[in-house]
């Protein structure tokens, strides 16, 4: 996680996320602000166009500035950031509060993951008694969806081959799809999680125009 010495020490402190660690980094990037650091959000992927309500994503740029003197690889591990500021003693505030319930949904899949126990929701109470909106959140994230991801899901769908007695499937993409669509592989992996929930599916694989395998999930 974060050392707290680097970040009483840097002058520059650079925030690298991925799409799945977005809300988390954006839950930091609040933090930093607090302690007056000058901080940026950088990834190298498109970050999750459901998240664009929380309060730092236009922040996001895609060059590591040169200036930066600590870099925070950014994990999506909800559980650990909410630790972190327990050891530093730093209380929530509904914005760090929504973003960490936004990092919650995405990360255990809208409390369906087989990794939620019994830490997972007394996290959720606990962001939501610190003022998190998740009604906001919950509407952002999950009954909101792109048109690009609408057309994406149809194309993918007429592409799909089931194998090995159904309990397998496979989902065609190319560049020429997702042009079409305006959608990206991100966009991809979602619906790849929706078709694993076909009766009887195992797994599924994501398979590029050359027929190799980009992605493969499986139902745990």
């Amino acid at each position: 996680m974060i050392d707290l010495q680097k970040v009483q020490d840097a002058k520059h402190i650079v925030l690298k996320c991925q799409s799945s660690s977005f809300a988390h980094a954006d839950a930091l990037y609040s933090f930093l602000l607090s302690l007056e650091k000058r901080v940026s959000l950088v990834t190298q992927s498109e970050i999750d166009r459901r998240l664009s309500f929380l309060p730092w994503f236009k922040k996001v740029r895609t060059n590591l500035p040169s200036s930066a003197e600590y870099i925070v690889e950014v994990e999506a591990d909800v559980v650990g950031v909410r630790e972190f500021f327990k050891r530093v003693n730093f209380k929530l505030n509904k914005k760090i509060a929504t973003s960490l319930y936004s990092a919650l949904l995405i990360e255990f899949e809208n409390f369906q993951s087989s990794r939620c126990d019994g830490i997972t929701f007394a996290l959720a109470a606990e962001l939501i008694e610190s003022g998190a909106e998740y009604r906001v959140a919950d509407t952002m994230i999950n009954k909101r969806e792109p048109l690009a991801l609408f057309r994406l899901r149809g194309q993918l769908f007429l592409t799909m081959r089931v194998h090995n007695s159904a309990k397998s499937a496979s989902l065609f993409i190319s560049d020429e799809i997702l042009e079409a669509t305006g959608a990206s592989l991100e966009d991809a992996y979602l619906v790849m999680k929706e078709t694993l929930k076909l009766v009887h599916l195992q797994s599924v694989e994501l398979r590029d125009s050359e027929n190799k395998i980009i992605k493969l999930i499986k139902d745990v």
